[in-house]
């Protein structure tokens, strides 16, 4: 570096940077001269160049799925995190400043500083994050769609109908039922049949509560008679539960034959015997 106007007793100051140098530890050499060409000794100082951004990735901590899409699904418990690192490049890191993150709606990006919980409603949302480190090197913007599922899934019944009698012996019980979730293909879930009110001969070895699947087809005799009620409970993916009780019906144990007696009633007067 010359200087092109030199003064007796100036100070000449000059800048240069290393953004196109690559990261890592660079030695820089330098001494100075002055017109008559007195010059200092070797001088050697070593530096970092950093000029590769941050990584910052999205972190899930609770319920969550995916769905048929493929997109990720939370619901209201879940919490969201942003974990960012200002990866060593040949050795060499500045640092991480900061972490900001906006959700759609938002304008301006926000520092992340904790976990935090999708907003109601319910829907898909946008969530955009970057990083930057110390000597500003800037992430590229992010953006991941998440959506917020707080909807139990459905379940209808198809049969027994409510108040249906089953006579034992004589009708078959038919179980049928349908459950879906807006999100998860395959909730999990539960049915049982369960009686309600006893009637009629002693329960004996008969369970007062019997797990069913849909399809199932049931021979009244299998069951205690009584009245009774189809009970099924669901849970999906991100946990959103829900317990449904069918109408009620009955199973009625009708095993004996009608018998019948003959009562003879006694002589009047002028009848003959």
């Amino acid at each position: 570096i010359v200087n092109p106007n030199p003064h007796k007793g100036e100070v000449l100051v000059s800048s240069f940077g290393f953004t196109a140098d690559v990261d890592g530890t660079h030695i820089v050499t330098f001494f100075a001269q002055d017109t008559v060409g007195n010059h200092e000794i070797l001088r050697v100082a070593t530096v970092a160049v950093d000029n590769t951004a941050p990584l910052t990735l999205l972190a899930v901590d609770g319920p969550s799925g995916f769905n048929a899409q493929n997109h990720l699904v939370v619901s209201t418990r879940t919490l969201l995190s942003l974990s960012a690192q200002d990866l060593l490049a040949s050795g060499t890191a500045s640092g991480l400043k900061e972490t900001l993150y906006r959700l759609q709606g938002d304008v301006d990006f926000s520092v992340f500083s904790s976990s935090f919980a999708l907003p109601s409603p319910q829907g898909a949302k946008t969530l955009e994050f970057y990083s930057r480190d110390n000597l500003g090197n800037t992430e590229v913007i992010k953006s991941s769609a998440v959506i917020l599922d707080a909807a139990v899934p459905q379940i209808t019944f198809v049969s027994p109908n409510p108040g249906a009698v089953f006579i034992a012996s004589t009708d078959v019980l038919p179980i049928g039922f349908n459950v879906s979730d807006n999100e998860d293909s395959s909730p999990v879930f539960d049915a049982h049949l369960v009686q309600i009110e006893d009637r009629g001969s002693p329960r004996g070895v008969c369970s007062a509560s019997i797990a069913v699947s849909s399809g199932q087809v049931i021979n009244s005799l299998d069951i205690d008679d009584g009245i009774w009620q189809l009970q099924v409970s669901a849970t999906d993916f991100v946990l959103n539960s829900t317990t449904v009780v069918s109408g009620a019906f009955e199973v009625i144990h009708d095993n004996l034959a009608p018998r019948t007696t003959l009562s003879l009633g006694a002589l009047r007067y002028g009848q003959e015997p």
